[in-house]
């Protein structure tokens, strides 16, 4: 039996007991405590198997007693800590032709690339369903607000995946662009898990509009970090950013990104005061849903927007 000495803490008898901290877990379910506890000075606690003999033979030849603690020790204030709920990670898939003047384009999320504590929901939306408009990207910036065609089949979310038939054309644009068809309250495309929580990601597609090659997909992404926590409070920073342009059409730029978030507003990261895509923001417990839009535009035109959101939950 493992018996307490002066300024003694729970760490401490673990050492003195078992030679090393890889024991913690045991002692501590041994004698249901934890590690944070401070034990009571001539308390008896159960043994557990010894992990380094050598320490212990250390300590007891030179008849030392380990005890970390001053008489004001104050046990540490368990701070809150942070779990994503639900995260997207999705890429854009070109799929094979159907037919002449027609090809297949998948947006796809593999189940596996969610971040989740919860299973998916499959085929959530029925009315309305998540649908895409199409139009070559020369006629929108010609005419923004002009007439916009729907894709020949649309689907409701089935298993994390979307399935669209567009038609291409043989113009001389570079390309075509897709984009979400039900600016509120659904959005392309928007997920939910069996919990209820649900997270968006909206990407404007640039499609080669001659084949079924998938140019480039454009959607901003939200890395969350804890900072810092206590007892009644976390600290988070929201770091956003947009991949590269890539194989876009020349002359599509990003113009500029906007937060998505409920509550107090945040603030600068005083670590890199002078990015703005860095955001501090400080929550108690709860589930929050956090995003980021982007703005993009060719020649001083407007595109339609991208928009990615994650769930997280302090605890």
């Amino acid at each position: 039996m493992a018996v307490v000495k002066d300024n003694q803490s729970m760490s401490d008898v673990v050492l003195q007991t078992c030679g090393s901290m890889e024991a913690a877990a045991a002692f501590c379910l041994a004698n249901n405590v934890a590690l944070s506890d401070k034990p009571v000075p001539g308390t008896t606690l159960t043994d557990v198997a010894v992990v380094d003999k050598g320490v212990l033979y250390y300590l007891a030849t030179k008849s030392v007693t380990i005890g970390t603690l001053a008489n004001d020790y104050v046990a540490p204030a368990h701070g809150l800590g942070l779990q994503i709920v639900l995260l997207p990670a999705k890429v854009g898939v070109e799929v094979g032709g159907t037919g002449m003047g027609y090809y297949n384009v998948r947006l796809a999320a593999d189940p596996s690339a969610f971040i989740g504590i919860g299973n998916l929901q499959s085929a959530w939306l029925t009315s309305p369903a998540n649908v895409l408009k199409y139009q070559t990207l020369g006629s929108y910036v010609a005419t923004p607000l002009g007439a916009a065609v729907f894709p020949s089949s649309t689907t409701t979310m089935q298993d994390a995946f979307e399935k669209y038939s567009v038609p291409y054309t043989t113009d001389t644009e570079l390309s075509m662009m897709l984009w979400d068809a039900n600016p509120t309250p659904v959005k392309t495309f928007t997920y939910k898990d069996i919990a209820g929580n649900e997270v968006l990601w909206r990407p404007v597609v640039f499609l080669k509009n001659d084949s079924n090659v998938v140019l480039a997909t454009l959607c901003p992404t939200l890395l969350v970090e804890l900072v810092s926590s206590d007892e009644s409070a976390a600290t988070i920073r929201l770091t956003r950013s947009v991949p590269e342009i890539g194989d876009a059409p020349d002359g599509v730029t990003l113009s500029a990104m906007d937060w998505v978030y409920s509550g107090d507003a945040g603030t600068v990261d005083p670590l890199d005061s002078g990015n703005a895509d860095k955001l501090i923001l400080e929550r108690g417990a709860g589930l929050y849903t956090l995003g980021v839009i982007a703005h993009f535009e060719r020649s001083g035109v407007s595109l339609p927007v991208a928009q990615f959101s994650c769930v997280i939950e302090i605890l």
